[in-house]
């Protein structure tokens, strides 16, 4: 298989190295955490005249990808798709599949 470069998806932005964040424990899901963590970033993202926000998630995190999508978020197309969900091959480096997500500003 080819190395992918990222030229070919210029479109996107570039990824960037991140520790892996801890899961919440089961007591915080479905509380509205995720709705406020991004109403707040959206805020912020317009303070700072942001064109877009990005999100990824990883294949098999369905809660994710839902939340995502109510939100308001769009699946970018990608490569492959797994249970209905556009994934990009290797977005986070090798062997680490992504689903991004954008949101455009309404402004």
């Amino acid at each position: 298989m080819p190395a992918r470069c990222w030229r070919s998806r210029p479109h996107l932005p570039r990824p960037r190295r991140s520790a892996r964040p801890a899961s919440p424990p089961r007591s915080a899901e479905r509380r509205g955490i995720a709705r406020a963590l991004l109403n707040s970033i959206r805020t912020q993202a317009e303070k700072w005249d942001c064109k877009q926000i990005y999100l990824t998630s990883e294949p098999e995190n369905h809660a994710a990808h839902a939340t995502w999508t109510t939100l308001g978020f769009v699946n970018v197309p990608g490569d492959h798709q797994i249970d209905g969900v556009s994934m990009i091959t290797d977005y986070k480096g090798p062997g680490r599949s992504r689903a991004v997500y954008e949101l455009l500003s309404s402004q």
